[in-house]
This record gives structure tokens, C-alpha cells and sequence, in this order.
């Protein structure tokens, strides 16, 4: 079986969105909208309500703080429930682009394909070049319906407006909208929203053991379960792997050991068991962007 391809790649200095269209949509019982494929890219945000939105081959029930993403000739569809319809705000953009004028402006084109074969489209994109910066979007993502439909309703009120700046005004509120996405990933990743506490055992002693080496066998002594079964466990109620979590966590110590203290780098890789000092700068830039000595320094700057 061939390798899964990597998805599409932007570095940020590069994110130049344009909006074609923003909208707000109340939906009415049963409205449904697809199959269909779009020639540009499109957020679709749940305000409230329920419904389906399906994205190719995978089928979402959808509720308030979902927000989906797919682009060009990715076939979906969007079904509202009977009983409680969705509200929805519709992004349609270009990542890069040159600005349009608003006497200018081209609505998006949208065709269906309702009964015809479809090529499947690998729908997921990274904003970023190195993992620690990087944001992952795909079809589906949970979001604070409370911290992100204020950017919804802010972009569909300037797109309105009809205003001479309104297109520079909307690549700047895409732009903040994609950064608080990154930042709430951030967030997550060094927070557990679970309460489960198998996984919370786990992390703990993930925690505890930080300076070491990573060993999944450490799993079965935490849990008494199999290490495969520990992982998908932490996984399901985390989102992501142990081993993901630890590394993370570990590059935090790291971070703070190069800030907080005078240890030379050979020292600090030292005590948190990384390996020679090629491996750790490697993996440490790897992570970051960043050599540690370059970490350092600009850490200690004013």
C-alpha cells in the first residue's frame, strides 16, 4: 500500500487570504444543500442547531462550535436537522491571493454532482513550516462556539458593509481567525479536558518521568493494560498519542532549562536523556524552528 501523501503546506509569511463571500444562514427544517463541489475554500461554522455535513466518504453530526473546511472539487453536503436546524456561517476564500475591489468582487461558483463519480481529494492542508508553529486543518474541527462566532459575525458584518477597505479588513480578521485557531491548538496541547482517570493516571506519571527516555512499556505499569490498548485509550479522550504528549511536554523543560538557567546545551541534553548533541539540536529545531542556541539568545533579549 503507498505511503499517505503529505497534505498541501503554506508557510505563514505566505497566508494571504482573500474572501469572496461571507454569509449567515438560518436554516429551515430539512434544508439541504449538495452534494456539491466548490472552486475555492470554505469554513463552515455551526452557530447553533443540528444537522449532517458530509465531506466525501465521512458523515459529521453536526452542533454548535463545529467548524468544517474543504476546497476545491471535494464533494459535500450539508443536511439540516428536522427537529433543531442549523445556523451557519459560510467563509468562501483563496489562502493566496491578490486583493479584489469591491466593485470587483466574483461570487463563488458552485456545481453539482448529485449521481456522478467523484475523485477523491486529499482535504487537509498545514499553515507553517516547522511542527511547533504548524497549523493542521481537515474536514472537521471542535472550536469554542463562545471564542470563535465573534470572527464569524465580524467577517460576515464587513463583507456587508461594502466598504472601499472592506477586502484588506477581511484578510486581516481570516489571518486573526487562523492564528486563534493555532493558539487554541497550542492550548490543548499542554491541557488534558478529560476526566477519565486511566489517562489521567497516564499523565501524571508521563509527567513525572519527562527527563527520561520515552518507553511505552511504561503504559502496562500505569494501567495493567496492554501499551496498544493505553495508547488508544489516551488517545480517544486527548486526541492525541502518549508518546505526542510526553514529547511536549519534554521540549516545555527544555525550553524552560535554556531560558532559566547558565547549563551548556551538551548539559541540558544531558538531563533530559536526548542523545548526543547533534541528535538534540536536531530534534529541538525540528520542533521549535529554532537551534537551542538561537532559542536562547532571543529568549534573553529586550
Amino acid at each position: 500500500m503507498p505511503d499517505k501523501p503529505n497534505p498541501a503546506r503554506i508557510p505563514w509569511h505566505m497566508v494571504s487570504p482573500v474572501v469572496s463571500y461571507a454569509n449567515y444562514l438560518n436554516c429551515h427544517a430539512g434544508d439541504s444543500f449538495g452534494p456539491r463541489v466548490i472552486e475555492d475554500y470554505q469554513f463552515l461554522f455551526v452557530a447553533s442547531g443540528k444537522g449532517l455535513v458530509c465531506i466525501q466518504e465521512k458523515a459529521y453530526e453536526a452542533c454548535s462550535g463545529d467548524l468544517f473546511y474543504y476546497g476545491p472539487n471535494v464533494v459535500h453536503s450539508i443536511i439540516a436537522d428536522e427537529a433543531e436546524p442549523f445556523s451557519l456561517y459560510g467563509l468562501h476564500f483563496n489562502w493566496s491571493s491578490e486583493l479584489v475591489p469591491i466593485d470587483r468582487r466574483i461570487m463563488p461558483h458552485i456545481s453539482f454532482v448529485k449521481g456522478q463519480e467523484y475523485t477523491r481529494m486529499d482535504n487537509r492542508i498545514c499553515i507553517g513550516d516547522n511542527l511547533s508553529e504548524t497549523l493542521f486543518i481537515q474536514d472537521y474541527q471542535k472550536l469554542s462556539r463562545q471564542v470563535f462566532l465573534p470572527y464569524f459575525e465580524r467577517l460576515v458584518r464587513v463583507y456587508g458593509a461594502n466598504e472601499a477597505f472592506a477586502p484588506l479588513q477581511l484578510r486581516a480578521y481570516v489571518i486573526e481567525l487562523l492564528i486563534a485557531m493555532k493558539k487554541t491548538g497550542e492550548a490543548s496541547e499542554l491541557s488534558l479536558e478529560t476526566t477519565n482517570p486511566v489517562v489521567l493516571a497516564i499523565a501524571d506519571q508521563l509527567d513525572q518521568r519527562v527527563r527520561e527516555r520515552y518507553d511505552r512499556q511504561w503504559l502496562s505499569q500505569y494501567t495493567a493494560y496492554h501499551p496498544d490498548h493505553a495508547s488508544r485509550l489516551f488517545r480517544e479522550h486527548t486526541g492525541r498519542t502518549p508518546y505526542n504528549y510526553f514529547m511536549q511536554r519534554k521540549i516545555e523543560l527544555v525550553k524552560q532549562l535554556l531560558v532559566s538557567t547558565n547549563d551548556t546545551l551538551l548539559e541540558i541534553a544531558d538531563h533530559v536523556q536526548a542523545g548526543s548533541i547533534h541528535a538534540f539540536t536536531k530534534w529541538f529545531t525540528h520542533m521549535t524552528g529554532l537551534s537551542p542556541g538561537r532559542f536562547r539568545k532571543r529568549s534573553r533579549m529586550i
